[in-house]
């Protein structure tokens, strides 16, 4: 049976979808002990699965916290994953 489950599959793919769930939880964990974490604008924006322009957009509009620091703009590593937008 479990032949038949891992025959139709890439074992790269396999491989690199483990990895990536495993970082996830690792960062989940990492930043519960820590305390929030703070990212810039690139990395926020790839968390949120969104451009730079739509996150700069969102941030104009209010819809998502940031701290500026000096002419740089962070945001808590957090929220990324409770960013809703409606496009």
């Amino acid at each position: 049976m479990a032949d038949l489950l891992l025959r139709d599959t890439d074992p790269d793919e396999f491989r690199q979808s483990i990895v990536d769930e495993l970082a996830e939880e690792i960062r989940k964990l990492h930043d519960a002990q820590n305390g929030p974490r703070l990212v810039d604008r690139i990395e926020m924006a790839e968390r949120a699965g969104v451009g730079t322009a739509t996150l700069d957009k969102l941030v104009t509009e209010q819809r998502i916290p940031s701290v500026q620091i000096g002419r740089r703009r962070f945001f808590s590593a957090a929220n990324s994953w409770s960013l809703s937008y409606d496009r």
